[in-house]
């Protein structure tokens, strides 16, 4: 059995954008750790760079503006405005291959650090504070060949998970994400370690509208009410999902990408990380699912 952990850093200046220094490995085939690491920042870069539930702008419509109430009494409330922005980030790889060496294990995990900029304040100017997030993002796929003479193709590719790094700084879990499409794609993601086949990934076309259901837990006892705020994310947009009930939520949009691979994702962020502009207190779970554009 030959597994190898291969590490690759960057340091970037905005969200994916990586430039990686990473050493090679000759087993179990020629080549063939270097070959997948390729494939997955090169043909299949679409697939792994993510940016859908990060954003390095003002987003457009859904939260921002929505509300003009500052909180009191332990009511949480949504700020003027909100957005995150990376300003590092580093890769890591891990890829096992086995005998008979026709199939690739692979785990991607992104150290994404950066600022959440949150205006609370009713002055009718864009003037917001920040605080530091640090997150890693982990998705795990699958590359196979018929024979170690034919070329390495993704097969499968999970969801992937923004989780917050530093013990017991996260209460907020996503456990399940159902996606409905008009064309009749229906799903619930609650393994978010298992590859979904290429082929079994949402297909959709422009204007098609997809509703998204999620359930979420909260074990923060700040007191907030609600304790739990979740957005939608897609093509740098984010809107604000409907509450139906403490830890269901429920929203739509409709496609607005060109044709190709793209991401749509959700953030459920614990109430009192939005209630201030600027203590380090950044405390959320994301989710996010590549998806195919057709003409």
């Amino acid at each position: 059995m030959a597994r190898r952990a291969i590490i690759g850093a960057c340091v970037a200046a905005l969200a994916g954008v990586f430039w990686l220094g990473c050493q090679s490995s000759t087993e179990p085939g020629p080549g063939d750790e270097e070959k997948v690491r390729n494939l997955i920042d090169n043909e299949y870069k679409a697939y792994f760079d993510d940016s859908s539930a990060n954003g390095g702008r003002k987003p457009e419509g859904g939260d921002f503006l929505s509300e003009l109430v500052l909180s009191m009494d332990g009511k949480a409330t949504l700020p003027i405005a909100w957005y995150r922005a990376l300003t590092f980030a580093k890769r890591t790889y891990w890829i096992k291959i086995e005998a008979p060496f026709t199939t690739a294990e692979v785990i991607v995990e992104d150290d994404l650090q950066g600022l959440m900029y949150i205006d609370r304040s009713d002055n009718k100017i864009f003037d917001p504070g920040s605080k530091p997030f640090a997150v890693t993002r982990k998705r795990y796929a699958t590359f196979e060949r018929e024979t170690t003479d034919h070329p390495w193709e993704l097969t499968a590719i999970s969801p992937a998970v923004y989780s917050v790094q530093g013990a017991g700084r996260q209460t907020v879990t996503i456990t399940s994400v159902r996606l409905v499409t008009e064309n009749g794609y229906d799903r619930t993601f609650t393994d978010m370690a298992e590859p979904i086949p290429l082929t079994e990934l949402p297909q959709v076309k422009y204007g098609e509208k997809i509703t998204v259901t999620v359930e979420a837990e909260n074990t923060s006892g700040a007191g907030w009410a609600p304790k739990t705020f979740c957005f939608l994310h897609h093509d740098w947009h984010r809107w604000n999902m409907n509450r139906e009930g403490s830890r269901t939520f429920t929203g739509e949009y409709s496609i607005t990408a060109e044709p190709g691979v793209r991401h749509g994702g959700v953030s459920a962020i614990d109430a009192g990380t939005l209630q201030n502009e600027t203590k380090d207190d950044y405390n959320a779970d994301g989710w996010s699912l590549p998806f195919e554009v057709s003409e």
